[in-house]
């Protein structure tokens, strides 16, 4: 397992998850003043919790957050910039009048591709989708260049070749997972400053910890079956709002786990969870912006890897031939 873990594993996994698990803690030593022991088996206890949190994070995070997008097309005279349809960026960027390669570039990867992959998969970059009308040509050619760009990273994998592909694949990949732990961090966080600011009274307590025992129990059944059931974003974002639920709801209850003297309120400590909760919502729409240009430059750094890769095989070839 170890020899397998890569630079995926810690930015869609592992880093996520240390980011969650430290934002969950960093409440209870504001308020209480307990902080992570500082030894080293703690540590990689909390490094395979971290690792597992992250797993359970990436599948509605990748769902709720797609890496459709528009992509860059010239304009004609009276034609507005948004008549694109979305799409994924391994998809568009071979589009014909989408301007992220120069048309002689398309062209030749084209070719590369289609001779290469003639068996499996063939590309058409002359493809017009703002004019074709028949939408069973368009999911076609779509399927198609899906299959080709796998086909092309699978290239460079089994060829060894060193590519910045994966490690956009990995900055997407840990930005988006990033987006969800500051948006269920940022309700947890107020929900500690609400809790901090005014205690509710015990016999709220235990009703409150149900609730939010239902919520996380809600969310592994929606995260299991609900894309069976309704559209996959829309399940993955019903589990996200489930787990904030549940988040915004744990201070109250976690709280009667601290020392009572040290827990007690006071308006710096409210200030400060506040500040935090701001943060988390200020990090988390800067990060919800840039993770399509990672996905961006992933698609395209794979397709400009693989004509490289493919065009110095073929010289090779030739030299000894």
């Amino acid at each position: 397992m170890i020899e397998r873990f890569n630079f995926f594993d810690i930015y869609a996994y592992l880093l996520p998850g240390v980011a969650f698990l430290g934002l969950i803690w960093l409440p209870f030593g504001i308020v209480g003043g307990h902080w992570p022991p500082a030894d080293l088996s703690s540590a990689l206890l909390w490094l395979v919790a971290a690792y597992i949190v992250g797993h359970v994070l990436y599948h509605p995070a990748s769902e709720a957050l797609p890496t459709e997008s528009k992509g860059q097309y010239a304009t004609p005279p009276g034609a507005p910039r948004w008549r694109a349809k979305p799409s994924h960026p391994s998809d568009f960027v071979l589009d014909a009048g989408e301007l992220t390669y120069p048309k002689k570039f398309k062209e030749e990867l084209q070719t590369v591709i289609n001779e290469r992959f003639k068996d499996a998969a063939e590309v058409n970059v002359g493809f017009d989708w703002d004019n074709a009308a028949d939408e069973q040509k368009k999911k076609d050619e779509s399927k198609q260049r899906n299959l080709a760009f796998l086909l092309c990273r699978s290239a460079l994998v089994t060829g060894k070749v060193a590519s910045y592909g994966e490690q956009f694949q990995g900055l997407y990949e840990l930005l988006r997972s990033l987006t969800v732990v500051c948006v269920v961090c940022f309700f947890y966080h107020v929900g500690w400053a609400l809790a901090v600011w005014k205690t509710p009274a015990s016999q709220f307590v235990a009703p409150l910890a149900a609730l939010a025992v239902l919520a996380i129990v809600g969310a592994a059944i929606l995260d299991k079956w609900g894309a069976k059931v309704i559209a996959k974003r829309l399940a993955a974002w019903m589990t996200i709002g489930l787990l904030t639920l549940a988040l915004l709801l744990c201070p109250f209850f976690l709280r009667c786990l601290l020392d009572p003297a040290k827990a007690g309120g006071s308006c710096s400590k409210v200030l400060l969870l506040t500040t935090i909760a701001l943060t988390d919502a200020f990090v988390g729409w800067r990060w919800s912006s840039a993770y399509k240009p990672f996905a961006w430059q992933f698609a395209t750094a794979i397709y400009r890897d693989f004509y490289a890769y493919a065009k110095g095989q073929g010289k090779a070839a030739s030299n000894e031939s």
